[in-house]
C-alpha cells in the first residue's frame, strides 16, 4: 500500500476498479484516505462497477480538493455516481456541489468522512444552479447559521471539526430545500 501522502501505485488503483462495487465503493474510499490522508473519488456506472479511481489534491490554500474522473466528462446524461472520501467529517463543501452541478453525467454524489458517516445527494427534477449562484448562497446561508455554531466553538463546547461538519450539513440542508435536491444522510 502507498505510503501516508503518497499516491497509489498502478497496481492498487487497477486492484479497487475491479473489485469495488457501489456497495462497497465508499468504505473502500474511507479505508483509503485513513491510510494515505487524502480525498478519493471513483465513478460508478450505471451498472454498479466502478469505471475509475483518481486521489485528490490540494488547492492553492492547501485544502483537500476533490478530483472528477475524466470519464465523466464522457458520460452520458444522468448515468454516473460520484462518489468520494472527506479526510474530515464535513458533507458537501461547495467545490462538490460546483461538481454535482457543472456534470450533468452526474446523477448522484456520495461522500463518506473519516467517522464513518455518508451523506448521498442528487440534484433530480431540482434547480442545477451556476458556479457563482452557488457561491453567493452557500456564503450567504453560511453566515446565517455560523454564530450559534461559533459561539458552541468559542465556548468549547464543540471541536473545531466538529464546527466544520455542523456548518456544512446546516449550510447543504437549506440548499437543499432551496433548490429542491433529494438528500439522504447521514448514514450510519
Amino acid at each position: 500500500m502507498a505510503a501516508k501522502g503518497q499516491k497509489l501505485t498502478i497496481e492498487e488503483k487497477m486492484k479497487f476498479i475491479e473489485t469495488q462495487t457501489e456497495e462497497t465503493a465508499l468504505p473502500a474510499l474511507r479505508e483509503l484516505t485513513l491510510k494515505n490522508g487524502c480525498e478519493y473519488s471513483c465513478a460508478i456506472g450505471p451498472d454498479g462497477k466502478v469505471l475509475d479511481l483518481v486521489e485528490g489534491g490540494k488547492d492553492e490554500n492547501g485544502r483537500d480538493v476533490v478530483r472528477v474522473p475524466e470519464i465523466v466528462d464522457k458520460a452520458e446524461p444522468n448515468s454516473i455516481i460520484l462518489c468520494h472520501s472527506h479526510p474530515d467529517n464535513t458533507c458537501f463543501s461547495i467545490d462538490d456541489l460546483n461538481i454535482l452541478c457543472g456534470y450533468t453525467a452526474i446523477k448522484e454524489m456520495r461522500v463518506i468522512g473519516k467517522n464513518g458517516k455518508t451523506y448521498t445527494l442528487s440534484v433530480g427534477e431540482g434547480k442545477r444552479p451556476t458556479a457563482d449562484d452557488l457561491a453567493n448562497t452557500y456564503k450567504s446561508i453560511g453566515a446565517d447559521i455560523y454564530k450559534p455554531i461559533g459561539m458552541k466553538l468559542e465556548a468549547k463546547e464543540i471541536t473545531w471539526e466538529d464546527a466544520m461538519a455542523q456548518l456544512s450539513i446546516g449550510i447543504v440542508e437549506r440548499m437543499v430545500d432551496e433548490c429542491k435536491w433529494i438528500k439522504r444522510w447521514p448514514t450510519p
